[in-house]
């Protein structure tokens, strides 16, 4: 592929003035989160019911502990809270059921999710599961 036509490539895909300047300039800084549908710290928190047993679960989009928000509603203070991060949707599946076996009454689940495909894997999840 020419310059000439990743520039217009470009162009077309990002559409946005920061982008046709850099372009224009000839520096060619792409930055990963423009391509990115859901930003992190996105996130959802429910209370769910599994197997007669009462927990709250947050699906958080990002990479690290940094990205998990605070979650004013949480009364699960010194209780054991678990802890993933999944890179993909069997990574998280596999995290869930993991911990859906030893969960206990009023803990707290937290799964990071890496990458918007895991995180809308997740977030249909969670959607799902009883509340």
């Amino acid at each position: 592929m020419t310059t000439g036509a990743l520039q217009q490539n470009l162009v077309f895909r990002f559409k946005s003035r920061a982008a046709k300047q850099a372009l224009e300039a000839d520096s060619f800084q792409i930055i990963e989160a423009n391509m990115e549908k859901h930003y992190n710290g996105k996130h959802l928190v429910r209370n769910v019911i599994h197997n007669g047993i009462s927990f709250r679960m947050i699906v958080v989009k990002g990479s690290s502990s940094d990205h998990i928000p605070e979650d004013l509603e949480d009364k699960s203070i010194g209780k054991t809270i678990h802890m993933s991060l999944a890179r993909t949707k069997k990574e998280f599946y596999e995290n869930l059921i993991e911990v859906l076996n030893v969960i206990q009454n009023e803990e707290r689940v937290i799964s990071i999710c890496s990458n918007d495909m895991t995180y809308e894997y997740g977030y249909t999840r969670l959607k799902e599961m009883p509340s």
